[in-house]
């Protein structure tokens, strides 16, 4: 399946885990998910249920409906530190409009 960061899933085997958020695509079978009531798990090929698919643009930080919470403003900022850690070490500058 095609995920996306901000998809919202269960995991059927555990229901307990209660409803999970996508936070990091990190392979086509390997997903970061932050989980209600156990909080972040490393899954590989987990049996996953689809709740809600966000767009891109639901997807891309600070843009989601809704509030956002202090975990996805820290996790916003630090995607854009490392993007301009990465641009910096290409030898790239930073211009005025890649500020925070």
């Amino acid at each position: 399946m095609d995920w996306t960061v901000g998809n919202q899933v269960t995991h059927p085997a555990k229901p307990e885990w209660g409803l999970g958020k996508v936070v990091a695509v990190l392979g086509d079978d390997k997903l970061r998910i932050r989980f209600k009531n156990v909080g972040e798990k490393l899954l590989k090929g987990a049996p996953l249920v689809l709740v809600s698919k966000v767009t891109t643009v639901e997807a891309t930080p600070g843009v989601a409906k809704g509030r956002l919470s202090i975990a996805d403003y820290k996790e916003a900022f630090l995607v854009r530190l490392c993007q301009k850690a990465v641009r910096i070490s290409v030898g790239n500058r930073a211009t005025p409009s890649d500020r925070f």
